[in-house]
């Protein structure tokens, strides 16, 4: 629907963007906001009065806004504490666990931000530390070499550069990494804004495609398309494999792991 699309790209979007901002939002405010969005989704589905609201929010795909900022703000808080575990942020939102949480809203950011992933169910996983390595893992000398090696692209090329020129420059980065025998794979994986998710891979004229568990992140979309391009690797003759992807994030979270 283009009345949706509309919504969810110009005006929705600016929720999700400020979202890890409004967590303390006062009620009153956010009331406000909530009856601009049913205003909206009614005028979208033409729908009468009387519809309830749970009716709307189903039939559009899109859930409260309260709702929204709190998810958001989660997963902001979640990455944020991972990401920066010697910040003094993290310390003090690691800290506010162990006070109760707030009845009343307050200007306070950090208590805020914690009652957000109470209230999501996540405040268990904030605070977990990193997944212990399997009791049979052994980390290799560091004189073994990687078993991969990452390879990121150049600068960004203009927007105004011509398809043809990008699909030249990009066969011949390919040609310059393949050796005789070497298997190329072309991994995407992707979340639609109902939070469907699927992964896919092409492979010498053998396209594999396949739907994950609907909720995840584009993150792990991609390395769900590079995890089923291995497994297909592993089946076929000895020889070397390049994977392209266009997910810098996987790059850099497989490359920390090799």
């Amino acid at each position: 629907m283009v009345k949706r699309t509309f919504y969810v790209q110009a005006i929705r979007s600016v929720i999700d963007y400020s979202a890890p901002c409004l967590p303390g939002l006062k009620q009153c405010l956010l009331s406000s906001l909530e009856v601009a969005q049913n205003e909206g989704l009614r005028t979208i589905l033409r729908a009468p009065r009387w519809t309830r609201l749970h009716t709307l929010r189903a039939e559009c795909g899109l859930p409260s806004l309260q709702h929204r900022i709190l998810e958001r703000t989660s997963t902001f808080v979640a990455r944020f504490v991972r990401r920066r575990p010697t910040e003094q942020v993290t310390t003090e939102i690691l800290r506010t666990y162990q006070q109760p949480a707030n009845q009343d809203r307050d200007r306070n950011w950090v208590h805020s931000a914690a009652d957000a992933t109470r209230a999501v169910g996540i405040s268990a996983a904030v605070q977990a530390g990193p997944d212990l390595p399997h009791p049979d893992f052994a980390s290799p000398p560091p004189w073994q070499p990687k078993p991969i090696s990452i390879v990121r692209p150049g600068a960004a090329k203009p927007k105004a550069t011509l398809p043809t020129i990008l699909r030249q420059e990009s066969l011949a980065a390919i040609h310059a990494i393949s050796t005789p025998g070497t298997t190329t794979y072309f991994t995407d994986g992707s979340v639609s804004e109902y939070g469907a998710a699927g992964a896919a891979f092409v492979c010498e004229g053998h396209v594999h495609s396949c739907r994950i568990t609907d909720g995840v992140s584009a993150f792990q979309a991609e390395l769900t398309a590079i995890q089923c391009a291995l497994e297909h690797a592993r089946n076929l003759r000895d020889g070397a494999i390049n994977i392209f992807t266009d997910s810098l994030s996987s790059l850099e979270a497989l490359d920390h792991l090799s």
